[in-house]
């Protein structure tokens, strides 16, 4: 694998657990 995949797979990844923390938080009431 190269590196340039990888890290674009890590992009990604973390954008998409990113968005969906803050869909999580927002639809979390409080906190």
């Amino acid at each position: 694998m190269r590196a340039a995949d990888l890290l674009g797979l890590n992009r990604n990844t973390l954008r998409k657990k990113i968005r969906d923390l803050a869909i999580k938080v927002i639809r979390t009431p409080g906190t």
